[in-house]
């Protein structure tokens, strides 16, 4: 009878996992805490949630408010991830007004959508955001160069509905809370490259990869991969490339020497 509970509960959290897998969500964020003028807005779908940011802008209008002005959203780039994400950035496509608060609205969204940003809102989530302070201005130099991130570790766990596996580096302290960083993975063997853009972590870390149930990167097993980075500051605007770098495959058996997860 001990068996059969054990096996139960591995049951149970399994299929627990599963469904949290299939689940769905938005978040919106920015690189700052207020915004400004020409910064961009962040907004992420996971999972079954990624069609309304495929639809943005005709079935779901997007925009910033602040009483009676609504200024229109403008999708600048769209980055769909290699498991169950995507990303895209939008820029006001009128002035905002230095000193007034704007909400963050889309239209047309169903009540679990909804409930959803409000909540995360209401919670404090690091990051997120449903309106902001109109800041009068921000000193932002076009980044010119990126020290390169050093490689820390490669992380392998199997863990839900997929492993979790990312290729940690290392960014540079100063970096943190100023700049993103837009990561280009290499595939040698399909000869084909990735492009997206991840957070520096409060460790200045940079996950590349991919958590149980999504990611940016998918590191397919026994192929090798070379990765370069560069910086970008809240209005999008780009580092030079650093050189490109080995990147250890944290699903590969070829890669033991380098995984300490």
């Amino acid at each position: 009878m001990r068996k059969i509970g054990s096996i139960l509960i591995l049951l149970s959290l399994s299929l627990s996992l599963q469904a949290r897998c299939t689940s769905r969500g938005i978040w919106v964020k920015t690189l700052q805490d207020s915004l400004a003028n020409g910064d961009l807005i962040l907004l992420v779908g996971y999972a079954h949630s990624i069609d309304i940011l495929d639809s943005l802008g005709s079935r779901y209008p997007v925009y910033l408010q602040s009483g009676e002005q609504k200024v229109e959203l403008e999708i600048v780039e769209y980055y769909k991830g290699q498991v169950s994400i995507a990303s895209v950035y939008l820029r006001a496509k009128a002035p905002l007004k230095a000193g007034d608060y704007y909400e963050f609205h889309i239209d047309n969204l169903d009540p679990y959508h909804e409930y959803h940003l409000k909540e995360r809102e209401k919670k404090g989530a690091e990051g997120q955001y449903k309106g902001w302070w109109i800041a009068k201005g921000r000193s932002l130099p076009v980044p010119v160069q990126m020290i390169p991130p050093v490689f820390s570790e490669t992380i392998f766990l199997p863990l839900g509905c997929g492993p979790e596996s990312f290729c940690k580096f290392i960014a540079d302290s100063s970096y943190r809370n100023r700049y993103e960083v837009k990561v280009e993975l290499f595939n040698h063997n399909s000869q084909t490259s990735h492009i997206s853009v991840i957070r520096i972590s409060l460790d200045n870390e940079l996950w590349v990869g991919t958590n149980m149930c999504s990611g940016n990167f998918y590191f397919i097993k026994n192929h090798s991969y070379k990765i370069r980075f560069c910086l970008r500051n809240a209005r999008g605007e780009e580092s030079e490339w650093t050189e490109w770098m080995k990147a250890p495959n944290p699903n590969s058996s070829m890669e033991t020497d380098s995984k300490k997860g």
